[in-house]
């Protein structure tokens, strides 16, 4: 809250006032806030400061006629958390500067006190890993060091929770999915996002689908080419511009276009342990266009395929003689790429690696601009 300026009265506007009731809230709060760099300076709470809001007609006081605004301000906000622990930031010096107090600050709003919840967030969800055992642990940690920031900050601890639950099972059950190197498995079964869409928690209701359909499967082919005629059956194409709905939303709806269609195949692909990734080229060379499609892991080489479409065999689209002309084809991960063996590597960018994979669909030559 940037609620008094009794706070810059007192700490001036390098440093904000911490008001907590609990002890282990206030040291992990000066624990994130180290890591954060940002300083924090904790005032009193004494019981003469709380009989300061107390008022013969109202339950409680807004403020004091006694002085010490920023404490009775924070004991007033405090108040309503009942016997929770709670902790109180005073950021009305700090949130706002006319002119830089830090290299790394511009004139205007800061964004205090950002990074330090952010770091506590990020410090809980570090002690709930302890709890976990071996797999269960590895997978999250797994999750925690390759998810991208926002989703870690947008999305609840337990959805990916599922999601690890849901892909270590898959090790089990599928002999294909368990004979992976820890490496393959984490990136391509394992991790939830494909691309940017919404992540939701659909594995279960995929697999429950397609399960009884691949697990009789002689061979790798033929359980991709199975799970991607089930894809076909419940989605087509359908041109938008919207932001890439998710592999649930398509299931649902029965229609996507080709970025959407391919996270709908690479999900249904991982749901039942099948290494899957999403290839794109993001601009053809003979048409002011693009296009993405699926890469399945078989037998320790990828092979690809086009999404919801009922080619009978792989290594074989519609795009094949314009993927074999593309200036650049490539897939991703997130985070590093480290354990990907034979990977080219063009770069990360925001918490996304990019890999080459032109090579794989026709004969290039190597160009720096």
């Amino acid at each position: 809250a940037t609620l008094t300026w009794a706070c810059v009265a007192a700490l001036g506007f390098t440093t904000a006032c911490l008001l907590t009731n609990h002890e282990g809230l206030f040291l992990a709060l000066m624990n994130a806030a180290k890591r954060a760099g940002e300083q924090y300076w904790r005032f009193p709470d004494f019981p003469e400061y709380h009989k300061m809001i107390e008022s013969p007609v109202a339950d409680l006081c807004n403020q004091s006629s006694d002085g010490c605004g920023a404490i009775t301000a924070g004991l007033f906000v405090g108040a309503f958390a009942e016997n929770r622990p709670w902790a109180h930031l005073d950021i009305a010096g700090t949130a706002w500067v006319d002119r830089p107090r830090w290299e790394y600050q511009t004139a205007g709003a800061t964004g205090a006190g950002v990074s330090t919840l952010y770091e506590l967030c990020r410090g809980l969800a570090d002690g709930a890993c302890p709890r976990l055992d071996g797999e269960r642990r590895r997978a999250m940690e797994f999750l925690r060091n390759h998810l991208p920031c926002s989703d870690l900050d947008c999305y609840p601890f337990s959805l990916f929770l599922r999601f690890a639950a849901h892909a270590l099972a898959l090790r089990d059950e599928a002999p294909w999915c368990g004979e992976l190197e820890w490496e393959l498995f984490a990136h391509y079964v394992l991790f939830p996002r494909v691309n940017d869409e919404d992540l939701s928690f659909h594995r279960a209701l995929f697999h429950r689908e397609l399960w009884p359909r691949v697990k009789d499967l002689a061979s790798a082919e033929e359980r991709v080419l199975e799970v991607n005629r089930w894809c076909c059956e419940h989605a087509s194409y359908q041109a938008q511009d919207e932001r890439t709905a998710s592999p649930l939303t398509v299931y649902r709806c029965g229609s996507g276009r080709c970025g959407e269609e391919s996270a709908f195949l690479v999900s249904a692909l991982r749901s039942v342990g099948i290494p899957a990734r999403q290839v794109y080229a993001p601009r053809w060379s003979h048409c002011d266009d693009n296009h993405a499609w699926v890469e399945a892991l078989c037998d320790g080489r990828w092979r690809f395929l086009g999404a919801c479409e009922r080619d009978p065999v792989l290594d074989r689209g519609w795009f094949t003689t314009a993927a074999s002309r593309a200036v650049l084809v490539h897939s991703r991960v997130f985070g590093g790429a480290e354990g990907l063996v034979g990977e080219e590597t063009l770069g990360t960018v925001d918490g996304v690696t990019w890999l080459n994979q032109t090579a794989q669909y026709g004969d290039g030559q190597a160009r720096v601009f």
